[in-house]
């Protein structure tokens, strides 16, 4: 937090401390904040939403701004709006595994394991599976989830790439521009060191109870490390940008960390450190004078 904290000072931000998101979930939080319709899409048991108009991307336009949207499959902003430029990326793109450093042996294990959770048996069974289990947990028996989609996610590694693409963009901007990111980092799974560098997947870590609490942890504190620094590298393409000297710049989460002790479900007591991990979020704002 401290090193967040100083960061962000020295760039010239002003943190809001007690910011959180009405909502824990990025489907929701989201479209809050926004003062967006939303028009639910599922796909499968994956899903996925297409946002309709926008208050603030409305009021973008209305002051003559170009929109450029960067967005993930998972929620969709473009369809809505003639923007002048939309980047899209898949958060399940297995494409960004084939360039990690990471050994051609772990890279075929995420994507056998990828290719499992399509089949329409693991669907249902590994639900009903970790559904069970999490019961037996309720009921103080060691029983450990299946978790298959987070074994198999790599969200994170598209968040980065997804960055960096925003960080060469940004090389172009022009005064009148707007750029709106929704960037899905520091995101689980936590696979990055705080320089960035990927961990070997066996050293990966989720979100999801009920695995080790300081483990996931210090695994999510080195990625938001990471994410700083990609942050960073945006930042200084943007002031190196014409009319960079202008630059508004503004760092929102759609939710906290959601590390919790527990599934925050009905079989838990819902703790006040539960609620500042799942509501808890980033908002820091950089304007001139």
């Amino acid at each position: 937090k401290a090193a967040l904290t100083r960061f962000y000072l020295n760039h010239g931000f002003r943190l809001f401390g007690s910011a959180f998101s009405t909502y824990a979930e990025t489907l929701h939080s989201i479209p809050d904040f926004l003062g967006a319709q939303r028009n639910a899409v599922w796909l499968g048991d994956r899903k996925g939403s297409t946002l309709g108009k926008s208050r603030y991307f409305d009021a973008l336009l209305a002051q003559g701004y170009r929109l450029h949207v960067y967005q993930s499959n998972w929620l969709r902003y473009c369809e809505a709006y003639q923007t002048a430029a939309c980047y899209r990326y898949r958060y399940d793109d297995h494409r960004p595994l084939l360039r990690a450093p990471i050994s051609p042996f772990a890279k075929a294990g995420l994507i056998v394991a990828n290719l499992v959770t399509l089949s329409r048996i693991s669907q249902h069974v590994a639900p009903a599976y970790d559904a069970l289990a999490a019961r037996l947990r309720a009921a103080g028996i060691p029983a450990e989830p299946l978790a298959l989609w987070h074994r198999a996610k790599v969200t994170s590694l598209n968040g980065m790439e997804t960055m960096d693409q925003l960080t060469r963009d940004l090389a172009d901007a022009q005064p009148g521009d707007a750029y709106f990111a929704h960037v899905l980092l520091p995101h689980s799974p936590y696979i990055a060191r705080a320089d960035c560098s990927i961990r070997p997947p066996g050293e990966w870590a989720n979100t999801n109870a009920p695995s080790d609490l300081r483990r996931r942890e210090a695994a999510y504190f080195d990625q938001v490390g990471c994410a700083t620094v990609k942050v960073g590298q945006v930042l200084q393409a943007a002031e190196r940008s014409t009319g960079g000297d202008r630059l508004v710049f503004v760092v929102h989460g759609d939710h906290g960390s959601r590390l919790t002790e527990h599934e925050v479900d009905t079989t838990h007591a819902v703790s006040d450190r539960d609620m500042i991990a799942s509501y808890s979020a980033l908002f820091a704002i950089r304007a001139p004078g």
